[in-house]
């Protein structure tokens, strides 16, 4: 091989790598942009079902901070009657705090039903 054959190769070799580096640094940056995207939702609240003798609240996102209040609102005013069954649907809480974890204890004990935590979640109220 050459001089002038291998500065070739070499060239095209570092300007794969480039390329391969270029892309890796994209997807991470995508992936992280996602995941602060997610940070930043906070979480929804959706009333699911609604009749004279229950509601259904499916909870999603992350029950963490100003949004702890927030969910405990929202079941006070969903749950002012006597006779109706308040009923949350957790299957898509990602993550919940100490207060958001206390919020879920207290509505338990309130009779509130609490459906499918994640595992997280249902290990943290068994504290």
């Amino acid at each position: 091989m050459t001089g002038r054959d291998w500065n070739k190769t070499l060239t095209e070799a570092l300007s794969l790598h480039t390329i391969v580096i270029r892309d890796q640094i994209l997807q991470l940056a995508v992936r992280l942009l996602q995941q602060a995207r997610l940070l930043n939702q906070g979480m929804k609240i959706t009333v699911v079902e609604s009749s004279s003798k229950g509601v259904r609240l499916r909870v999603e996102g992350r029950l963490t901070g100003r949004w702890v209040e927030e969910l405990r609102r929202t079941c006070d005013l969903q749950a002012l009657s006597d006779g109706i069954r308040l009923t949350l649907d957790l299957a898509d809480v990602s993550f919940a705090d100490a207060a958001g974890i206390e919020l879920l204890k207290e509505l338990r004990i309130r009779l509130v039903t609490l459906l499918s935590p994640s595992s997280l979640v249902a290990e943290q109220l068994k504290a």
